[in-house]
């Protein structure tokens, strides 16, 4: 048996240890060395891409200071052309940027969310210069809106006149949806060649701020009207208004007035696959229209609206769904939902709904700002109504709570007595708001 030489052993085993120290020092050294060089490479880089970022900034503002002057260029010598054109065919032609026909200027529908869904903003409503047509079932709302824009026009010094074909418009409805009718201009006139042809003189003249006809289906024309009666005519009524309309509408369009068309619905005998509704009249009014409004009844049953209920029971109020069929001021397709009531003027509730549109009743809002569930707050106190949240829903959360007076307050209202006669508020509200501000 062959005795292993220790030392030997040892020393070979040292020296393999040396080895491979050194081969790690020198794969450190290897590593450290690219670290350096790609730092070096970075900086270089870095300066390149900045470089190049100046030089096409540069370039980006050469482009347009060179897209301005040759737009300048242009634009004078469009004006230039315009000129000569005017002078040689005697006609007024402009740019369409500077001219005043993108200038709108907007009459108050009386609400506010009816006024959202026309122009985008709660302050404004219809355009002046256009036509608006009403249409919708029997007992919708139809006539209920075209009063709340005459209060309205007439509690701002306007001037309103209405068509009233049908015979049924009253001082007793139209005080009640809050119309001065001592301003109110009145015609019963239905005879629809005589009351367009008035209404184009009346436009040339900007005698009117609002005019209204109700309604469109009630008109008798000239040809129905010398014939015998029941005599079978093809659509005289949709031929005097193709006729009439666009002579009529050239001279809306120069005017200041707002023009409405309240209009009915009948069913489309015959139609299997389409629509079964249509409007009587014609297609006329519905291509020169500039809003078409389809009003509609909604059902409100007690549970989810108490306060359309009084407290015998019955029904003293509905709800009312307003789309814009049509609109050519802002994008169609929009709704909103109006409380109507029978009994009293709802005035109040438009100044709610003021309210919480401006944010005098705070809605339940995200980070970012935006409208987030129906939980509202006022003065410190929180409303989550379990339904969709309407006017008169937080009407009667205020009342209950003794802060009607204060939000009337709040929106700049300091006589109560209007609200006091409609039973809006009582005598206790008024002396529990005046403790609070003692």
């Amino acid at each position: 048996m062959v005795k292993k030489n220790n030392t030997y052993d040892n020393l070979v085993d040292e020296k393999k240890d040396e080895e491979e120290n050194s081969k790690s020092d020198e794969v450190q050294s290897d590593e450290v060395k690219p670290e350096k060089v790609q730092s070096e490479e970075e900086k270089k880089a870095r300066e390149y891409i900045h470089k190049k970022r100046q030089e096409m900034k540069k370039k980006r503002e050469d482009a347009i200071k060179k897209a301005e002057k040759e737009s300048k260029k242009v634009e004078e010598q469009t004006l230039k052309d315009l000129e000569k054109l005017n002078k040689k065919y005697k006609t007024s032609i402009v740019t369409f940027g500077t001219s005043n026909i993108s200038n709108l200027t907007f009459i108050d529908s009386g609400m506010s969310d009816v006024n959202v869904i026309l122009s985008g903003d709660s302050n404004f409503g219809y355009a002046r210069g256009r036509m608006v047509e009403l249409y919708g079932p029997e007992g919708a709302g139809k006539t209920w809106i075209l009063s709340k824009a005459y209060a309205k026009a007439l509690d701002s010094g306007m001037k309103v006149l209405h068509y009233d074909a049908e015979g049924t418009y009253n001082k007793i409805f139209a005080s009640m949806n809050g119309v001065d009718v001592s301003k109110l201009h009145y015609s019963d006139n239905d005879r629809c060649e005589e009351i367009l042809s008035e209404i184009e003189q009346l436009c040339l003249n900007n005698e009117y701020d609002i005019i209204g006809i109700d309604s469109l289906a009630a008109l008798v024309p000239q040809k129905m009207a010398d014939d015998d009666l029941g005599k079978n005519n093809y659509s005289p009524l949709a031929n005097s208004i193709a006729r009439c309309l666009p002579r009529v509408s050239s001279a809306i369009k120069r005017s200041k007035t707002v023009v409405f068309f309240v209009n009915q619905l009948r069913d489309n005998v015959g139609e299997l696959y389409g629509d079964p509704e249509k409007t009587p009249g014609g297609r006329s009014l519905k291509f020169y229209a500039t809003y078409r409004l389809d009003v509609r009844r909604r059902s409100s049953p007690k549970a989810e609206f108490p306060h359309m209920y009084n407290a015998d029971g019955r029904q003293i109020g509905h709800r009312l769904c307003v789309r814009t069929k049509k609109n050519k001021v802002y994008p169609p397709g929009l709704e909103c939902m109006v409380d109507l009531m029978y009994q009293k003027p709802s005035r109040i509730f438009d100044i709610i709904s003021n309210a919480i549109n401006t944010d005098v009743i705070q809605r339940q809002r995200t980070k970012t700002g935006e409208l987030r569930g129906k939980k509202l707050s006022y003065r410190d106190l929180d409303f989550a109504p379990d339904a969709k949240c309407s006017a008169g829903e937080v009407f009667f959360w205020l009342k209950e709570n003794g802060l009607i007076c204060r939000l009337l307050s709040d929106m700049g209202i300091d006589d109560f007595e209007e609200f006091l006669i409609s039973g809006d508020i009582s005598d206790e509200d008024v002396e529990k708001y005046m403790i609070e501000t003692i």
